[in-house]
């Protein structure tokens, strides 16, 4: 999964560019994610996990978080 994730961010990061240094970015966000799995294995399956299930809400300028109350 890492190589997928390192691969999309490189080649969007291309595309959006259209600069060839942009594909500097794969090294860097393999060491990245080389890091994290290094520390726990699971930690993409933990992040992909809490960015589906804890979205984004309109009033997180205002509190510095999510907040689901007024």
């Amino acid at each position: 999964m890492a190589v997928v994730v390192t691969f999309g961010i490189t080649v969007i990061g291309w595309l959006a560019t259209n600069d060839l240094l942009a594909l500097l970015i794969a090294p860097v966000t393999y060491l990245v994610l080389f890091s994290l799995c290094a520390r726990d294995s699971k930690i993409l399956d933990v992040l992909q996990v809490a960015s589906r299930k804890t979205p984004r809400t309109p009033n997180m300028h205002l509190w510095g978080t999510n907040s689901y109350g007024p």
